[in-house]
């Protein structure tokens, strides 16, 4: 594949349930972007190429290829994962965004037709459709890459070898993202895809441990820990170890969900301008007509106000966890009110 050396593109990173879908509509409201969503987890993307940290240290020249493949390939393509477009954009037709019909190939039921006409949308990332927008337009646009649960060891490797990338990491309390992710995800699992959630996030953490040892003092034996356990633990571990060295970069921005909750348009603002985007006037319209909805629907609350219902309603256990979790950690501060 041939990369592209004027690829300009910029990264979310952060835990699933953590506000990085509403940091990515805020990206998206801009008419220069063009943002993919998860792209992670699109089965034939070639994100699962990346090597794993031993191939990583043994070949750093195949890291550096894989992933000039991968950004070079998803800022190229549209996904199934990708949020609907809802502000005009300079690579989609201005009827097409009218019309609503550069949002089919991401609904389900319009895509399944669409399928039989069009063989590149039976895959799970595809090309601008010439009916939609200008696939030339599209590559020069503006990328955005929202990766969750990104590993830090992909994330350090960014920020030492490609410091043109601007790196967003968006940090909830980890109360707050286990309390949402109960709720929205792990609770709708059956018990079989638990068991795989919590074999891939021990696993993980056993993959941490021996890439630096000193985690096993603070996260003792992963093998032995339960599904939820498992999520703060690597909640404190990934976020930890991106904020460790991230802090030295000039391409890194640490932001916590609850400080964007309090003002969301001036943290656009300044998400904006570390990822040097401009910014227009419609696209503050459009991030302030966003604020009272989310991918769910109309918010029953503010985001300041919707970020701390985890209090409340998290079981005495998991917050007991959750302060476990925190207690020492680096990042303690910015909860303990001495940030």
């Amino acid at each position: 594949m041939e990369n592209n050396t004027d690829q300009k593109y910029a990264l979310i990173v952060g835990n699933g349930r953590s506000g990085t879908n509403w940091l990515l509509s805020m990206l998206d409201a801009s008419p220069a972007t063009h943002c993919r969503n998860e792209p992670h987890d699109i089965s034939d993307s070639p994100f699962h190429d990346l090597p794993n940290p031993v191939q990583m240290q043994e070949n750093p020249e195949l890291m550096a290829k894989k992933w000039d493949d991968f950004a070079t390939w998803t800022g190229r393509h549209m996904g199934e994962r990708d949020h609907r477009i809802k502000a005009p954009k300079t690579h989609v037709h201005e009827m097409s965004q009218k019309l609503g019909v550069a949002y089919w190939p991401v609904r389900p039921k319009i895509r399944s037709a669409l399928k039989l006409a069009l063989p590149a949308l039976r895959h799970g990332e595809w090309s601008m459709p010439w009916w939609i927008g200008s696939q030339n337009h599209l590559e020069k646009s503006y990328a955005v890459f929202k990766i969750n649960d990104f590993r830090a060891w992909y994330v350090h490797w960014l920020l030492e070898n490609r410091p043109q990338v601007p790196i967003v990491h968006l940090v909830r309390h980890p109360g707050g993202q286990l309390n949402s992710g109960i709720n929205r995800f792990f609770s709708n699992l059956s018990e079989k895809e638990q068991e795989q959630e919590r074999q891939l996030y021990t696993g993980i953490l056993q993959t941490a441990i021996k890439l630096k040892p000193h985690w096993a003092e603070i996260l003792g034996d992963p093998s032995n820990m339960e599904l939820i356990e498992a999520v703060a633990w690597f909640w404190r571990y990934n976020n930890e170890e991106i904020f460790r060295i991230g802090k030295e970069y000039a391409n890194y921005l640490f932001v916590t969900y609850e400080q964007v909750s309090q003002d969301p348009l001036s943290f656009a603002k300044q998400i904006y301008n570390f990822c040097d985007i401009p910014w227009e006037e419609s696209t503050e319209a459009s991030i302030k007509a966003g604020l009272s909805i989310s991918m769910w629907g109309k918010l029953s609350a503010k985001p300041s106000e919707i970020a701390e219902t985890w209090k409340t309603r998290l079981s005495p256990d998991y917050k007991d966890l959750a302060d476990r979790v925190l207690k020492d950690s680096i990042l303690e501060e910015y909860w303990s009110g001495e940030a």
